[in-house]
């Protein structure tokens, strides 16, 4: 599967930098939350961060093939995804 940039955006593999972001917009993005289903591994790693650099979500798989859900309800200027080990990565948007 391929990244997907709809709502909600859609990442499985890892992608972005600081100076190009997966997802930037000529408004600031509102994300609502933040699912990470079936992390595949203990010690996988989701990480998130804004187009600042500012970390958004950084999270560890603590128990395998179980998702985890991240309440956000805040506006950035941009998203990128530079870790995920396993599982897809899904942004919801206001």
């Amino acid at each position: 599967m391929a990244n997907s940039f709809d709502n909600p955006i859609i990442i499985d593999t890892a992608e972005g930098s600081l100076a190009l972001p997966i997802f930037r917009s000529s408004k600031p993005i509102a994300v609502k939350r933040v699912v990470w289903k079936n992390p595949t591994n203990i010690g996988d790693v989701l990480l998130i961060k804004d187009a600042l650099g500012n970390v958004i979500v950084n999270t560890t798989c603590e128990v395998a093939n179980q998702s985890q859900m991240f309440l956000i309800e805040h506006t950035f200027d941009g998203l990128f995804v530079p870790t995920i080990t396993s599982g897809i990565a899904y942004i919801f948007l206001n």
